[in-house]
């Protein structure tokens, strides 16, 4: 069975990073489009979706010239953010399924031939791929070993998952359109509430392992500090929408961080020879740890006191 896609990119990530980081994405997704089996796959499409008054048209054009067949069609509004862009271009699309990438996230060979695969049995719905940090600096091999993403798994095949990211992820575009992702007053996060609903569905998330994307740690000290102050207000604004009351949270929040640094202590010591850090930069990252999870700790009491001052001063 041939499958149809439509690839739908969101420009909102690309704020924070260099221009050569998307340059390098429409690269890469340039050589996987020619890699495509005609006889097994095609893309109908490219969506490139953006905030008019973020960033310039003129901008995109030439940051994915590299994209000429097909050349993306690109999608200005005024004021989407994050998911609602994806969300955006899913609605937009006319492929049989939808492929998800982010435009600061750059895939490895064979990824998008990969992650179309298992569409070739009508009963998959959401394939989703593998996400990690690239290993470019001693920074990005830190961030690498404790955050939320794993670390580059080298195995292959498929398995059922309970999560996706939606930098690397691809649903069948007409169950996706009856409700895409969440609606929430968080600024991530809202893949993983699609994922638990999904779940309960009765959905599964299946995983192509070696469909491989790399992903830039934060780009900057700016960006470090709004990462992960938002990732703590995300946290209990979610919380609070099922169970979170303000008088328990100063405990539980104090938990989450202990918890958070001893899943790092714990992923530093197993994985920092397998990225190339020794003992010593593994303490640093350890140091490096600590200080975003303080960040996020701080994030959730701020989230839950003074919420406004997240949304005004660090967002992302």
């Amino acid at each position: 069975m041939r499958i149809s896609c439509s690839i739908v990119i969101e420009w909102d990530n690309a704020r924070w990073a260099e221009l050569a980081r998307p340059r390098r994405m429409a690269q890469s997704l340039a050589a996987e489009i020619a890699a495509l089996d005609p006889a097994r796959a095609a893309v109908a499409e490219i969506l490139v979706v953006y905030d008019r008054r973020e960033v310039p048209h003129e901008l995109i054009e030439e940051a994915t010239r590299a994209l000429a067949a097909p050349r993306p069609q690109l999608i200005a509004t005024d004021g989407l953010r994050y998911y609602e862009l994806k969300n955006l271009g899913a609605r937009t699309a006319t492929g049989e399924v939808v492929v998800f990438i982010d435009s600061d996230v750059v895939p490895e060979p064979a990824w998008l031939a990969r992650l179309l695969e298992p569409f070739a049995d009508p009963r998959a719905s959401v394939v989703c791929g593998s996400t990690y940090v690239e290993l470019e600096t001693w920074f990005s091999r830190a961030v690498n070993l404790w955050w939320f993403f794993a670390t580059r798994d080298p195995r292959s095949g498929l398995q059922k998952v309970e999560r996706f990211w939606a930098n690397n992820v691809a649903f069948r575009r007409a169950p996706f359109a009856r409700n895409g992702f969440p609606q929430l007053p968080t600024f991530r996060g809202q893949c993983l509430v699609l994922a638990r609903q999904l779940a309960r569905r009765g959905v599964p998330i299946l995983q192509r392992i070696d469909a491989r994307v790399a992903h830039p740690p934060p780009k900057g000290g700016w960006h470090f500090v709004c990462q992960a102050l938002t990732e703590g207000y995300d946290r209990v604004t979610l919380l609070a929408m099922h169970r979170l009351s303000p008088q328990e949270s100063w405990r539980a929040s104090w938990q989450r961080f202990v918890i958070s640094l001893r899943h790092a202590r714990e992923r530093v010591a197993k994985k920092r020879r397998e990225v190339g850090v020794g003992a010593l930069g593994g303490a640093g990252a350890l140091v490096v740890a600590l200080v975003y999870y303080g960040l996020t700790f701080a994030g959730e009491r701020i989230g839950v006191r003074w919420p406004w001052v997240i949304r005004r001063y660090f967002p992302i």
